[in-house]
């Protein structure tokens, strides 16, 4: 399992960090496909909504997206120092190219680590978007 995680983490353009707790409010930056400033509020310990804002790295356009995350605790077998959860998910993003804006659904996998007694979280996703308009698409 530590070799397909080391793998899905060390992806460019699906890692991100961000400065979260469980059960709180963090703000930081997501480094990937959209590279920009994110935010996580925590709804309870499974539910939290992800939004970001930023950059997308492909065509220099403008990305806003909006997740609810549901987090498995269990998914994964616990380390001895932080916290380890899967996640899934989903929801609107709103992207801007060249005079044009494209409306889609993403889905959302990943999983994330919390540093032990800090603040930190770290996490990696997948998070492709269906596009809603012609040509429509995944992408």
């Amino acid at each position: 399992m530590r070799k397909i995680l080391l793998a899905f983490i060390i992806l460019p353009s699906v890692s991100s960090a961000v400065w979260a707790k469980p059960l709180d409010f963090g703000l930081g930056f997501v480094v990937g496909d959209t590279i920009g400033g994110t935010g996580k509020l925590w709804i309870d310990k499974y539910s939290a909504v992800d939004v970001a804002v930023g950059q997308g790295t492909a065509q220099g356009n403008f990305v806003f997206y909006a997740d609810y995350l549901y987090h498995g605790w269990k998914a994964f077998p616990q380390p001895k120092s932080g916290r380890l959860a899967a996640y899934v998910g989903g929801g609107p993003r709103v992207e801007s190219i060249a005079n044009d804006t494209e409306v889609g659904v993403r889905a959302v996998a990943g999983a994330g680590y919390w540093l032990n007694k800090s603040p930190f979280e770290f996490f990696a996703e997948l998070g492709p978007m269906f596009r809603m308009k012609p040509p429509g698409g995944v992408y």
